[in-house]
């Protein structure tokens, strides 16, 4: 009778003895796994061409038709029916004060999207530090009702006055104070400050880009948020429009905020408490909510992408008060000059006469790198004959597809501009060509671009898996710029060409798993 109970021992004991075995040797499996790494020198690449070349077409029949918006108003016709203009002619002059308000607004719009990020990647912080409890724990504080709020956030406002921390305390505005440049845009700056900060005349003619002791304007005006977080306020100084009070010298910012016309907003500028609200989340509440926020920082981060590209298209708008031609060629009136804002019809058409022009584009990466009155390089690809042309016009409004343009990320836009020839032996109507954008910046040397194969994104989050200093994999945030050649990314952060890097997909490829330096890249 006791045969079954042996038969029923010796098979538990079999299954054990299985069981230890194959847990030992997925033990030793993993103990002894090695990811192949090597030197991110071995797959990065340096540009061998001009990232901003392009292609495009001469033609001597160009025409420039100049339409009134809903938000422009027109001053002064600056030429006659009939008039022969060059490049540069002014054609008419427009009242930007409609036009001037919709610039506020968009960068307020800016702001406020930045704010929300601030927010969110302040909570994303606080859900990743946070000290999460067991289910039996949270069962238990529900019996009891205990609520699990988070806890009120405290505003921590810098005590620091170092002037190269965009989150220092400054307590002057003058001529040398330092402003922080807002990313993505040409002339939004932000800087933090107290109530008792001091403002200064020469501070406001600086943001107006006046010379104070002749009027004379100096360059293009600055937009700035004048945060002043201890109150949680904000003072928007717009120097496209702002006029110093009379008799102004200095005063604090409390008193400044006291003026009539002196836009002042609600923020929520609150820095990271010392005390985490997310204390006490369970396990699973944190994950749910953590990728939530990231997924929320990918939209915001669109969102703000969007509002950049709006902002500087309107800001080229007012700063082109006077419309300028930009073709060699002849005036025609053609609109209705009482009832001017007409879609269908524009107000003033220029018609080419002499000289060659050029149709190309510009990637949005390089768009505000460029600039009316900047130099391309043309190259005849017929002939290879080389000339430069000067940029005369840049659209708005990108083309529907990047067709013409080489080595360009393909999720980004391209925007047509115009150029004119000065030289035109070697060229002729309706020829191909290739352009070269000039924008102003040197290459950098040290720049590292690796095969898009090897960086992956993840709800929102791009990296690549390196080893770290005790020879285990680990995954590295990286910042990406331009695609070059289609293959290629930009690191811009993140990545050294000295890092040992391994491709990243496949069932062993996890943090943790020891590396093996390698002297060739794997394949895949």
């Amino acid at each position: 009778m006791k045969k079954p109970l042996l038969i029923l021992t010796s098979t538990l004991t079999a299954v054990a003895v299985i069981a230890v075995g194959i847990a030992g040797y997925n033990f030793y499996k993993n103990a002894n796994t090695r990811v192949q790494v090597f030197p991110v020198s071995m797959i990065s690449t340096a540009p061998w061409g001009s990232d901003d070349s392009s292609y495009g077409i001469i033609t001597t029949d160009l025409t420039q038709d100049i339409y009134l918006k809903e938000n422009q108003i027109l001053e002064h016709i600056l030429v006659h029916e009939g008039d022969t203009v060059s490049v540069g002619t002014p054609l008419l002059q427009l009242d930007n004060t409609l036009a001037n308000l919709d610039l506020e607004m968009q960068a307020l719009s800016i702001d406020n999207i930045d704010l929300q990020i601030e927010s969110v990647n302040r909570d994303i912080h606080y859900l990743e530090t946070a000290a999460p409890v067991n289910q039996n724990d949270l069962n238990i504080l529900d019996s009891l009702n205990v609520s699990l709020q988070p806890q009120k956030r405290i505003l921590l406002s810098s005590p620091g006055t170092e002037l190269s921390d965009p989150d220092a305390i400054v307590y002057r505005l003058d001529n040398q104070t330092v402003l922080f440049l807002k990313d993505g845009t040409r002339n939004i700056y932000t800087v933090k400050c107290a109530p008792e900060t001091i403002i200064t005349s020469e501070f406001l003619y600086r943001i107006m880009n006046i010379d104070p002791e002749t009027g004379r304007k100096l360059g293009e005006p600055l937009v700035l948020f004048l945060q002043i977080p201890s109150m949680d306020k904000r003072i928007y100084l717009d120097g496209y429009t702002f006029r110093i009070p009379e008799e102004f010298y200095e005063m604090t910012l409390y008193d400044f905020m006291q003026l009539p016309d002196i836009p002042v907003t609600e923020s929520s500028s609150e820095s990271y408490s010392e005390s985490n609200p997310y204390n006490g989340i369970s396990s699973s509440e944190r994950d749910k909510q953590l990728k939530e926020k990231k997924n929320q920082l990918t939209n915001l981060t669109i969102d703000r992408k969007e509002a950049v590209l709006k902002y500087e298209k309107m800001r080229r708008e007012v700063s082109s008060g006077t419309i300028l031609s930009t073709v060699n060629g002849q005036v025609k009136i053609t609109g209705d000059v009482e009832n001017v804002v007409n879609a269908s019809v524009p107000l003033i058409t220029v018609t080419s006469q002499d000289g060659f022009y050029l149709k190309g584009t510009v990637n949005e990466l390089k768009l505000d790198q460029i600039e009316v009155g900047h130099t391309v390089t043309v190259t005849n690809m017929e002939t290879g004959m080389i000339a430069e042309a000067k940029i005369t016009s840049i659209s708005d409004y990108p083309v529907s597809d990047n067709n013409n343009s080489y080595g360009t990320n393909p999720n980004t836009s391209n925007y047509p501009f115009t150029a004119y020839l000065e030289e035109t032996a070697g060229f002729k109507n309706n020829q191909s060509v290739s352009i070269s954008v000039q924008t102003g910046e040197t290459s950098s040397t040290s720049a590292i671009y690796i095969p898009l194969a090897y960086i992956r994104d993840e709800g929102g989050e791009t990296f690549v898996y390196i080893a770290d200093e005790n020879n285990r994999l680990k995954k590295q945030v990286v910042d990406t710029g331009a695609i070059l050649y289609g293959y290629y990314q930009e690191i811009k952060s993140g990545l050294t060409s000295e890092d040992l890097i391994t491709f990243p997909y496949g069932k062993n490829v996890k943090e943790g798993v020891k590396t093996e330096t390698v002297d060739s890249p794997s394949m895949y």
